[in-house]
């Protein structure tokens, strides 16, 4: 899900430089995307459903009889093709969400311009926390079995990955 993280940070840079372009007197607030992407119920929620499917994918390619190198090769790629498309589904989905919440986060405290922290060197107001609390924080147990989760997910599809190509 790090592509999430640039997919957030990349729609945020894009919203305040088209802001920018008109702007003088405009007040400038930053998030760390970061933070958020980490510490959000939505993407713990997102890690979950990404998990599942690739369980549901996994299953698919087990029942695959095995002999068939032909088979095999093939529901790898369908699959692959399959889990690709749904993570992309989910980038965009996530991507939409935190865009919108940071906007109504901005609207309400008056900011015009939000950047990522990053982009600000000094001055600006931390909507940071203001954008956790609107869209809900991860419990901490839960985050962490969703982040291991989509590291075994990331690692194996790699790993399948790997194979297929031998």
């Amino acid at each position: 899900m790090k592509r999430t993280k640039s997919l957030v940070i990349g729609a945020v840079m894009v919203g305040a430089m088209s802001l920018l372009a008109g702007c003088g007197s405009d007040k400038v607030g930053y998030v760390d995307t970061n933070k958020i992407v980490q510490q959000s119920q939505k993407m713990a929620d997102v890690n979950k459903d990404v998990a599942a499917k690739k369980a549901e994918l996994e299953a698919k390619m087990n029942a695959v009889d095995q002999s068939n190198a032909t088979a095999v090769q093939k529901a790898q790629q369908d699959a692959q093709a399959e889990f690709e498309a749904y993570t992309n589904s989910k980038d965009k989905e996530i991507q939409d969400y935190f865009e919108d919440e940071v906007g109504k986060v901005a609207k309400q405290e008056g900011i015009t311009v939000v950047l990522a922290h990053r982009a600000v060197a000094a001055g600006g107001v931390d909507l940071t926390d203001k954008v956790l609390d609107a869209v809900g924080r991860a419990d901490t147990s839960s985050q962490e079995a969703n982040q291991q989760a989509a590291g075994q997910a990331t690692s194996q599809g790699a790993t399948q990955g790997q194979g297929a190509q031998q």
